[in-house]
């Protein structure tokens, strides 16, 4: 893919430099440089889209056009942006016309006017799709689970049940026909929200700015809630369905009481029975308290040396995160009060195929400031909301390992 050598820093005290010779890191905090600085504009303008000098909606063109580039030096990506110098009117020049991938869009739009007094919040991160942001902080997102985007309020997702019927057939003869055999799974995809209260003046005063702050920790309460969703959530209305209730899953027990894991049998069992439905695990979430737990497994009564320890060396080396080469991710959100017979603080671990759990995405996660609601307190409301569902197409696909105790 062609990219532009050079970009101008003239508005950042920059010299021009060669982007052949500019590592990821750095080009990362020339980004993230350029939305800060976009977003002092807009604080300094009290988020209107009245009274912008035509210099300064030439910076907040060019540092567009400069995130762009950058961001499609990082990423590879491709931001089809219009030229700095074509002709708009103010307002055009930083909403509607801009195209869907663009984060100056996606940020600015409704702060700038696009929306009345409910002013879109986007933390300095968020640009092309916000789910990217919610990623990381996602267990269930970060093991790679397969996203579908939807505008509907219900998904139809066929599932084949059996493959179709294959036979030899002699030269001339009738191919027998054979009915397709699949179900449908519909999701349903439903609101996840937080919502929070702050003064005015700590928004307008803090520095770092308070919002940057507070959108991220909305983004992470909702990552969290939405992992105890996907593997807990009891499918009672608002609530999602998750791994844990979805009917047809397969179980590895730890036995009728529970029990403290010894050795790494119970999940060479889910691998296998994944296997036999033709499924591969890519990924195993479970609890910490399971991991600080299995870590402390030696190889042999009176090794120092723990069984997940790949190297032949000393104990004091580190520990890679899999088991049996698949990724293990740890969710603080997974129950450790679960019944099991006569245990009340049984835990439970998945292994799963990433691709047949599917997270439906109906709205992006969105943060929102309103300054109305609090006018006479002279505070302001920020709000994040998406609208969400799991779904599981071959629950064979999935393997609950219970009765898991410390």
């Amino acid at each position: 893919m062609h990219h532009r050598n050079k970009v101008r820093f003239g508005q950042l005290g920059r010299d021009m430099f060669d982007l052949r010779f500019l590592s990821k890191e750095d080009a990362e905090n020339e980004i993230l440089a350029r939305k800060h600085r976009v977003y002092e504009l807009v604080r300094q303008h009290g988020g209107s889209s009245e009274g912008w000098s035509q210099e300064h909606l030439e910076l907040l063109k060019t540092l567009n056009d400069e995130v762009a580039t950058l961001s499609e030096y990082v990423e590879g990506g491709h931001y089809p942006l219009p030229h700095p110098g074509h002709p708009r009117s103010r307002r055009d020049a930083l909403s509607s016309e801009y195209p869907a991938g663009s984060w100056l869009h996606t940020g600015l739009q409704a702060a700038l006017g696009g929306s009345g007094v409910g002013a879109v919040f986007t933390p300095p991160e968020f640009y092309r799709q916000a789910i990217d942001l919610l990623a990381p902080q996602s267990v269930a997102l970060a093991s790679g689970i397969r996203v579908i985007r939807t505008e509907r309020d219900q998904l139809v997702i066929p599932h084949l049940l059996a493959d179709q019927a294959a036979a030899w057939v002699n030269e001339g003869a009738t191919i027998g026909a054979s009915d397709p055999n699949a179900e449908q799974v519909t999701a349903t995809p439903r609101k996840l929200a937080a919502l929070t209260q702050l003064t005015n003046e700590l928004i307008n005063d803090s520095d770092p700015p308070v919002l940057d702050v507070f959108g991220q920790q909305l983004l992470r309460s909702l990552a969290l809630k939405f992992d105890l969703g996907v593997y807990e959530g009891s499918g009672t209305p608002p609530e999602i369905r998750g791994l844990r209730n979805v009917a047809g899953t397969q179980q590895v027990s730890m036995g009728t009481n529970g029990g403290t894991p010894t050795n790494l049998d119970q999940f060479a069992d889910a691998i296998g029975l994944l296997e036999q439905e033709n499924a591969t695990a890519t990924a195993i979430v479970m609890h910490p308290r399971t991991w600080k737990t299995l870590i402390k497994i030696k190889e042999q009564t009176g090794s120092t040396k723990p069984v997940l320890q790949e190297s032949a060396g000393s104990a004091g080396q580190g520990i890679e995160r899999s088991i049996y080469g698949i990724p293990v991710y740890l969710s603080s959100q997974l129950s450790i009060t679960e019944t099991q017979g006569t245990a009340t603080n049984a835990s439970s671990a998945y292994v799963y195929e990433a691709d047949e759990v599917i997270a439906v995405i109906r709205q992006e996660v969105q943060i929102e400031v309103d300054r109305s609601a609090l006018f006479q307190q002279d505070s302001s409301m920020v709000r994040a909301i998406m609208r969400a569902d799991v779904v599981v197409p071959n629950p064979k696909a999935v393997v609950r390992i219970a009765g898991l105790l410390p």
